[in-house]
């Protein structure tokens, strides 16, 4: 079984034991043995670091906050879900209780893919962990940064809130400064009358722009960030 998962992630471990527990869910274990919990954990940082690093290098004029919704972007919990079956991971993932019953949701698909990578990188050290993801993952940065898709930010964080609260975003023009010919206008976006983020530009639209983009960032920074469904 592991030599077969190896064959499909393109990783063979010294430690078997790491990949073992990688594809143990802790509804499968009852406290018995280890879960694949603490890699999930490790693994998500280590995702985290070599996105950043992969745009840091290859994307000198890109700004902290476009890097900051990039990565978000990147590492989106369905892209990740679906990584995870195309890899055949769910073949061999231990999980029990009432999820053996139904469709794994892509939440914990996306748990399983981070806990590979963390077992990788236990194993093999970060070289061997980036391999792993441009490997799965590497399609995933040119579409994100496809076109003007990484300067849509009202897009991104309508879908963040569709899938998080099953609501849309709302905007509002708090302020219009300025003579006729130079407009300044000022924007909030909220949502469940809560101010998520304001922006201002020469132009509502912008402005809109500049306020959904604070709301990411403000949302990424409080750990909400990922762009997630269940």
């Amino acid at each position: 079984m592991m030599e077969e998962v190896e064959r499909n992630i393109g990783y063979e471990f010294k430690n078997k034991e790491l990949l073992r527990q990688a594809l143990t869910h802790s509804s499968a274990t009852e406290g018995r043995e280890p879960d694949n919990e603490r890699l999930e954990f490790l693994g998500d940082s280590v995702l985290s670091l070599i996105v950043a690093h992969r745009l840091y290098l290859e994307h000198p004029q890109m700004d902290e906050g476009d890097m900051t919704l990039m990565r978000a972007r990147i590492v989106e919990t369905n892209s990740l879900a679906d990584a995870a079956k195309k890899l055949k991971l769910t073949e061999f993932f231990k999980i029990g209780g009432p999820l053996q019953d139904r469709a794994i949701p892509p939440r914990i698909l996306s748990g399983l893919f981070e806990a590979v990578l963390g077992a990788i990188f236990l194993d093999g050290g970060l070289d061997c962990a980036e391999g792993f993801v441009v490997r799965h993952l590497g399609s995933l940065f040119s579409a994100a940064l496809s076109g003007s898709a990484c300067k849509d930010y009202k897009s991104l964080l309508q879908e963040w809130t569709q899938r998080n609260f099953n609501g849309r975003p709302s905007y509002k023009t708090v302020a219009e400064k300025g003579p006729p010919h130079s407009r300044l206008f000022e924007v909030s976006v909220s949502l469940m009358d809560e101010i998520l983020g304001i922006g201002s530009g020469k132009s509502k639209k912008e402005a809109e722009q500049a306020a959904a983009k604070e709301a990411l960032l403000k949302l990424n920074k409080i750990g909400m960030g990922r762009i997630s469904s269940e």
